[in-house]
């Protein structure tokens, strides 16, 4: 289970971020893909790799404040 609220200190990105990548033996065997809020109505995705990047995607031209992640994996 991840959980968290990122604050990006409103930096400026576009596409696909890498937000952190989490530790060996937190990594899941797959990828997942979920849905996480950042600052704006719609939804964004958080891609989960087997690599353990954890990356927030389609992300609107501009200022990025906060990125909210809450989501469940296996790692079998």
């Amino acid at each position: 289970m991840v959980e968290g609220l990122l604050d990006t200190g409103g930096t400026s990105v576009t596409g696909n971020q890498t937000l952190f990548t989490l530790p060996v033996g937190y990594r899941p065997n797959a990828g997942y893909v979920f849905t996480a809020m950042a600052n704006g109505p719609a939804p964004r995705q958080l891609n989960i790799m087997p690599s353990g990047v954890v990356q927030a995607a389609s992300l609107p031209a501009g200022a990025v404040a906060f990125f909210s992640i809450s989501c469940r994996f296996s790692l079998y």
